[in-house]
């Protein structure tokens, strides 16, 4: 999941252990792949993710990430009918769009 790893992007002193919401939004899909009996995909971001020299560079990586991450939530959202994949992909959606992009949003706004 790229946003475990997005914490890596920023200077080398902030901590690059991902937070509460990020582990609830992992769980959260974690749980539906058991539910189908998915196999849960290895994720290819670790050490992949593009380090910036500064917060203000790594917020308007960001913001550019959360932008994509709408495109990818309305392709998910059409692709089923399930009330709970549907919950779940909603629920990741808001919180990308209200609540991330509008924090990066203010991070760059302030310049880091």
């Amino acid at each position: 999941m790229k946003a475990r790893s997005r914490p890596c992007m920023l200077p080398s002193t902030t901590s690059t252990t991902p937070g509460r919401p990020t582990t609830r939004s992992l769980d959260a899909l974690l749980g539906l792949f058991e539910r189908y009996g998915v196999p849960v995909p290895a994720n290819p971001w670790p050490g992949r993710v593009e380090r910036y020299p500064t917060l203000h560079d790594a917020c308007i990586a960001a913001v550019a990430a959360e932008m994509a991450n709408a495109a990818l939530y309305g392709r998910l959202l059409a692709s089923t009918t399930r009330p709970d994949i549907l919950a779940v992909f909603g629920n990741l959606q808001e919180a990308s769009q209200q609540r991330h992009l509008r924090a990066f949003q203010r991070c760059v706004e302030r310049r880091g």
